[in-house]
């Protein structure tokens, strides 16, 4: 197989998550996907947990205990 995707993309996702996401893909909707197919789709869902996946401030950690009761619990 040749590979037709861009040098610069092995930075970003190795051939074996790649070759994974294809496995899982399959597993998970019966389809076979190309690589570059793969890699815009894992690229895309990789951007996704970027966007909303954040750690929480130490702000709203702070004020989440001072509102628990002396026991532990809310």
């Amino acid at each position: 197989m040749i590979n037709v995707l861009p040098p610069w993309r092995e930075t970003m996702i190795s051939d074996q998550a790649l070759q994974e996401f294809k496995m899982i893909w399959r597993q998970e909707t019966g389809q076979e996907i190309t690589d570059k197919e793969a890699l815009d789709a894992a690229v895309a869902l990789l951007g996704v947990f970027d966007a909303i996946y954040r750690p929480i401030p130490k702000e709203w950690s702070d004020e989440y205990d001072k509102n628990i009761k002396p026991n532990g619990t809310a």
